[in-house]
């Protein structure tokens, strides 16, 4: 699946961010988000992961994280991400 032109944007605009602030765990959910629209769920999880590594405590990473284990039929994964996101 293509990325339209405005989620292209936004998929190089997370990358430069993270290219930009390797440390950023916001920068690796927007990452993991413009991954995941574009359909490329695999490494929207990888992306997820970063920023739940690099901001454990933030819900939202593990949210994400889950999100895309699910989309990827990883139920079990997703299941435990999820309950991390509280």
């Amino acid at each position: 699946m293509k990325p339209c032109a405005s989620v292209k944007d936004q998929f190089e605009k997370a990358k430069a961010e993270v290219q930009k602030s390797p440390d950023s765990a916001t920068a690796y959910i927007e990452l993991s988000y413009a991954y995941g629209v574009s359909g490329m769920y695999r490494e929207a999880v990888e992306a997820a992961k970063q920023a739940v590594k690099l901001r454990p405590d933030d819900g939202y990473g593990h949210y994400q994280l889950g999100l895309y284990y699910y989309y990827l039929g990883r139920y079990k994964e997703a299941l435990a991400a999820c309950k991390q996101a509280r």
